[in-house]
């Protein structure tokens, strides 16, 4: 584990010569567990790419690149084989756009050296009358977790000779389908200097411009393609009036601003990105460089830094200890100015264009079975983990989506969709759920039980790759309430409802993480590599935990009654327990929270906080158990309650095509919604057929 640590912490140039070592080394920069834990720590380092122009020569150029760590050193990009101007930058991810053919643009990653030409987004040509090469916004998004990119191109069509229309056009380009994708809006022309064009900002899954006036943010979900504005902070007296200046960045994942103005520098970071809350980081006095402040631009930012760039001159303010120090400076007098064509960077290991390497039976089984050795010894997950343990690691998922969806939205009344949507596979979002009435303790945390499952999801996913989709969930008020109905053997009149009050809503929260603690316990036996048992244990120990505070929570609680019902507490978890009893069909494996002495630890107490069995070790349940308990239909073959459509499928499970070569000619078909929902059920059912004649122990009994 040392070694892959250090590894990890090389630079890219020096870990590719690293490869010469051995057959392991040499696999290992291509091996996903390693490049996301690379990637990671990478990220975190936040340099400066400078390109050097000379303005009597503007062909002739040279990139710099600026590391706070390392220096200064030299960089390239001949191997794009065209003449290129950076217009954005992401993730280790730059795009370019080609100097002598107008609409043509690159996505790169100068590290790997690897690049992509970009479809034209349009096929006529560029005349006199559609001015429109150079589009006016460019923005990149690149997500490393999926590795997917995308690439904006947004203006203002305007005819010649004519002032822009209201309508500002945008094209987004897919890396996953390699198409471009076009959509209209009515904005009216928002204004915008080079250094906002240059600054563009990548977080939550939306891009970020800052506008000329610097009054607001201009904001493009990529998901929803929708364009909106983001206030900045009321205290910054923001207006584009003499010696104030604001500045879009970024900081350790949140969006930040930088405000130059009577000669401090006041350094601001989204801490809410839902609320639109700003805090002030840090207030820096600019008396050591005044000569330099009117021509000084903020580039980047990391933890504890932030580069700055003028005229010839590049600078690095040490947050920590309150230095300023010159990283690099020009000497020449006819150079432009630095800021023109600084850009934010990092280093990372993107893959442009993996490539499948073929090796002989012999050397691959060998080649694998080295490196699951020396993993082992390492304690480093091995990739891949057998299909044995893959599979019983993916079935968790849906329990762990369904936690975390519950928990973030009764407790900030959104999803994963906000916090990571990465995470969600393009899974539908959940049916009915919403913010909880909840107190403040109960809040705090119900927060925490869902960025920690956030955790969980981001932790299996990783550990088996793929494609997992989040499943669709219903968690309305209707679907609790159904439960709740079932286990009384009767209509409750108000209908239950999960977000009313805190009762309520632990209640419904106790339905969930016992199940999946069940689970956990039930497949440990079944895993065959330390590294899954090893997972499954750190799951197992917070989801055990979470059980272990709510059951708390509600024994303090226990003898309250539940309005308007009249039923206690106690009685409303007994009941939950043996409908679980039920549907499981499996005996007894779930006990409520006050029960007879005899089924109490050792046969002597009532008081039942934490269920477990006669031994005081908890019970474990088998899938099949448990989708007969989360369907509500006590038969695993039948979708429902929570899961209207099912349990979630890998994308949707390559496992199952044995190999065999895609289809010629299939492709998404122009339905409606009503269409489209039937057949999207019929090609699940169809995939369960597979899998029942192929994979007839995926569910052990």
């Amino acid at each position: 584990e040392i070694i892959l640590e250090i590894l990890a912490r090389l630079p890219i140039k020096s870990l590719f010569r690293t490869k010469c070592v051995c057959k392991l080394w040499y696999k290992l920069a291509s091996h996903r567990s390693f490049t996301l834990a690379y990637n990671e720590l990478s990220v975190k380092n936040v340099m400066v790419l400078v390109e050097v122009t000379e303005s009597s020569t503007e062909s002739t150029s040279s990139l710099i690149l600026i590391d706070n760590k390392r220096g200064v050193s030299e960089f390239s990009l001949d191997f794009v084989k065209d003449r290129v101007k950076i217009r954005a930058s992401c993730n280790g991810l730059l795009c370019c756009s080609s100097v002598p053919d107008k609409g043509v643009y690159y996505v790169c990653n100068p590290m790997t050296r690897e690049f992509k030409l970009l479809p034209r987004s349009r096929e006529r040509p560029i005349t006199r009358f559609y001015p429109d090469g150079e589009a006016t916004l460019v923005g990149l998004c690149c997500d490393l977790l999926s590795n997917r990119y995308n690439v904006v191109l947004a203006g203002y069509h305007r005819m010649f000779g004519h002032r822009p229309e209201g309508k500002l056009i945008c094209w987004v380009f897919d890396s996953e389908s390699n198409k471009w994708r076009k959509y209209v809006c009515d904005e009216d022309d928002h204004g915008f200097t080079h250094m906002n064009r240059n600054q563009v900002v990548f977080v939550k899954g939306c891009l970020h411009w800052m506008t000329q006036s610097f009054s607001y943010i201009l904001v493009l979900d990529l998901k929803l393609d929708l364009w909106r504005r983001m206030v900045l902070p009321a205290e910054m007296g923001c207006g584009n009036g003499s010696g104030n200046r604001v500045y879009l960045l970024e900081s350790q994942g949140k969006l930040s601003v930088i405000q130059i103005c009577s000669g401090w520098m006041n350094m601001w970071v989204l801490e809410d990105y839902e609320k639109g809350k700003w805090d002030l980081m840090d207030r820096v006095s600019l008396r050591c460089i005044r000569g330099m402040v009117p021509g000084i631009f903020p580039i980047s930012q990391g933890g504890d830094y932030v580069f700055l760039a003028g005229h010839k001159q590049v600078l690095v303010y040490q947050r920590k200890t309150r230095i300023w120090k010159e990283m690099y400076s020009v000497k020449n007098n006819c150079t432009m100015p630095l800021w023109f064509s600084a850009h934010s960077f990092r280093g990372t290991i993107y893959k442009m264009k993996p490539k499948p390497i073929l090796v002989p039976m012999a050397m691959a089984m060998a080649m694998a079975t080295t490196f699951y050795v020396l993993c082992f010894f390492l304690s480093v997950a091995p990739v891949p983990l057998p299909k044995s343990d893959q599979n019983l690691l993916e079935f968790p998922l849906n329990l762990e989506y369904m936690e975390a969806e519950f928990f973030l939205y009764g407790s900030m009344g959104f999803g994963l969709d906000h916090i990571q949507p990465n995470l969600t596979g393009g899974g539908p979002p959940p049916i009915g759920a919403r913010k909880a009435n909840l107190t403040p303790l109960i809040t705090d945390i119900i927060t925490q039980f869902g960025y920690q499952e956030v955790g969980h999801i981001r932790a299996i996913k990783s550990r088996i790759g793929g494609g997992f989709r989040r499943p669709l969930l219903n968690l309305s008020a209707e679907s609790f309430g159904a439960v709740i109905n079932q286990a009384f053997g009767k209509p409750l009149y108000p209908l239950f409802d999960p977000y009313a009050n805190d009762i309520n809503y632990l209640l419904s929260s106790y339905i969930i993480p016992y199940v999946g603690l069940t689970g956990y316990v039930g497949a440990n036996p079944y895993l065959q590599t330390p590294t899954a048992k090893k997972l499954v244990a750190g799951l197992l120990g917070v989801e055990s935990g979470q059980d272990a505070i709510l059951r708390n929570l509600l024994y303090e609680r226990a003898t309250l009654c539940v309005v308007p019902y009249g039923i206690t507490v106690f009685d409303f978890t007994n009941k939950i327990s043996e409908l679980r009893n039920k549907l499981g069909r499996a005996g007894l494996k779930d006990e409520g929270l006050v029960v007879s002495p005899y089924l109490g630890a050792e046969g002597k107490v009532k008081g039942n906080v934490l269920s477990a069995d006669t031994n005081s070790l908890s019970y474990g349940r088998t899938p099949k158990e448990i989708l007969r308990i989360v369907y509500g239909s006590g038969k695993e073959q039948v979708p429902g309650g929570f899961y209207p459509h099912g349990r979630g499928l890998d994308h949707i499970q390559p496992d199952l095509t044995g190999g065999g070569p895609p289809p010629i000619g299939a492709r998404r078909a122009n339905l409606t919604p009503l269409i489209r929902d039937i057949v999207a059920q019929f090609g699940y059912q169809e995939i369960g057929h597979i899998r029942f004649h192929l994979l007839p122990n995926l569910l052990y009994m």
